[in-house]
This record gives C-alpha cells, structure tokens and sequence, in this order.
C-alpha cells in the first residue's frame, strides 16, 4: 500500500498543498536519509532485526496484508516470501538501498 489509512489526513493534506515535482524531491531525500542511517547504525539494525525475529511484532493478517500490498505496488513477488515483519522490513530496506544507488 502506497499508505496506512491512519495516515490518510496527511496524505490529502499533501496533495492539496504540494506538486508533483517536490513530492519527489521529499521521496528522495528522504530514501537518502534511511540509507545513511542504515550505513551509520548498521551494527545497531543487525541487533534489532536479529531480536525481531523471535518476536511477534504483528497479526498474521496484518503481515499478510502489508506482504501482498508491497508485492503488488513493487511488483516485486519476493515480498511474497516474507513471513514475518521482520522479512518485510529488512526486503524493504534492502530495496530502498537499491532504488538510490541507481
């Protein structure tokens, strides 16, 4: 999904007050920063994701709704062999990684 529906008010807010260009210019910058993130904690976010994975971190439902909802905006199916939230997260950050070297 390009958005949770909890979001949906500042989505519209959004649209109503920002063009095209600067929403992919915000998009940019912000992929940017996750991966200088990931870069500079890279130690931390290996902690964390190995500590994930033996937790429940959301319903099986919600899992399989956010897995199929990337697969199908990505059209990428590995998203479809995520069984956990953290599978999700991690093919997630390894995309946007991905989308800002190209």
């Amino acid at each position: 999904p390009q958005f949770v529906k909890e979001n949906r008010p500042y989505v519209k807010l959004a649209m109503e007050h920002l063009n095209e260009k600067t929403v992919l210019q915000y998009q940019q910058e912000e992929r940017s920063s996750i991966v200088h993130r990931v870069r500079s904690e890279r130690h931390r976010i290996a902690d964390l994701r190995d500590a994930s994975q033996t937790q429940v971190l959301s319903t099986q439902e919600n899992i399989k709704q956010l897995r199929e909802g990337y697969a199908e905006f990505y059209q990428n199916n590995s998203y479809l062999k995520c069984k956990t939230m953290t599978d999700i997260v991690e093919l997630n950050v390894k995309n946007v990684i991905r989308q800002v070297q190209m």
